[in-house]
């Protein structure tokens, strides 16, 4: 499993993302959806919804793994943990709403995020 931080981490990440914004998985940052984004996005920082949604899928399920760890846990800290993530979560949702918009002209990228929120 991958350190903790980093799913956590990637789990802000994603509730973070604003409506307009597409997500670079390999250099974890944004891109305002434009024309010179598309070409970035195709020649120098190649990246498209595939990878996207396979981010956001895995970050989400290492997320649930976590909660599942911690979830059973007597120390204080971990229950903390627990509580954090799942506030997390509920943000990530946010974040995964603002792409839905985002893409709101894919039709089947829309139902894949759909089904990605109703399994949270």
């Amino acid at each position: 499993m991958e350190n903790p931080q980093t799913i956590i981490s990637r789990l802000k990440f994603i509730g973070r993302i604003k409506i307009g914004e597409k997500i670079n998985t390999h250099g974890t940052f944004v891109q305002p959806d434009h024309f010179v984004t598309a070409i970035s996005r195709t020649f120098w920082h190649q990246d498209n919804r595939g990878n996207a949604y396979s981010y956001i899928s895995e970050t989400v399920t290492k997320s649930f793994d976590l909660l599942n760890q911690y979830r059973n846990s007597s120390k204080e800290t971990e229950r903390l943990m627990l509580r954090n993530i799942l506030a997390d979560l509920k943000q990530a949702k946010v974040g995964i709403l603002n792409l839905k918009i985002t893409y709101a002209k894919d039709a089947k990228f829309c139902c894949d995020l759909d089904t990605l929120i109703q399994n949270m």
